[in-house]
């Protein structure tokens, strides 16, 4: 005789809040996507707020969406909303909530959005590895400003002094 047993794994969602995902800019005219990652199961409801309000996906005069939400599966636990902000205008900048719900819980993340600025500083800079002739550093990217950015490492000797 076989017994076959089911466990049903529940768990509250949380939300990562990064930087990258707690702040979003863009230039006037253009394009912004703000993304909420979401470890939960079973999958969650999600939807996004402006002001209190639900959003939704609605088309402006000539037929472009506003807004578009975005739900992936990454895998199992995992899961990702994104709300694309289309001809983005100052009326748009302010902040937004992702709010994510299961029959365990509910969590929500408050993504503030602007025009774009100075990027953040990189945070929890960090040496990785270390030898005679390499450094190995490694950090955790802050919020780009709503710009691309690149980074250069630049080392220099300080206080050397040779004694013979």
């Amino acid at each position: 005789m076989f017994h076959i047993c089911f466990f049903l794994l529940t768990v509250p969602p949380s939300i990562i809040q990064l930087p990258r995902y707690t702040k979003a800019a863009g230039e006037q005219g253009s394009t912004v996507t703000l993304t909420c990652l979401i470890r939960t199961e079973p999958t969650p409801q999600v939807g996004w707020l402006k002001a209190g309000e639900q959003i939704t996906p609605q088309s402006n005069p000539a037929g472009q969406e506003k807004y578009r939400v975005h739900f992936e599966h990454i895998r199992p636990g995992l899961y990702k909303s994104a709300l694309t902000v289309n001809n983005l205008q100052k009326s748009d900048f302010g902040t937004y909530h992702c709010q994510a719900l299961n029959i365990k819980g509910e969590a929500m993340l408050e993504v503030h959005l602007s025009g774009t600025s100075t990027p953040d500083v990189p945070l929890n800079l960090r040496l990785l590895n270390a030898t005679s002739s390499t450094l190995r550093v490694a950090w955790t990217q802050g919020f780009d400003g709503g710009l691309t950015q690149t980074f250069q490492v630049h080392n220099f000797i300080q206080n050397m002094q040779f004694h013979a």
